[in-house]
């Protein structure tokens, strides 16, 4: 993978965790369904995100 690839993956897993983040924020202040929803996604794309770097091999 080249550098522009390990980068978006990176960035990729930045948004998950904000969303898992504002998922639970959302979940213990007003909608609980709302926020699990927001969680799961975040799940999602942490794994994603994750499976992408694990395919990079070593940083560029």
């Amino acid at each position: 993978m080249d550098e522009a690839g390990y980068a978006r993956a990176r960035t990729v897993v930045l948004v998950a965790v904000v969303l898992v983040a504002i998922g639970l924020g959302v979940a213990g202040s007003t909608s609980r369904s709302l926020g699990g929803a927001l969680v799961l996604v975040g799940w999602a794309l942490a794994l994603l995100g994750l499976h992408r770097l694990g395919r990079a091999g070593t940083a560029p």
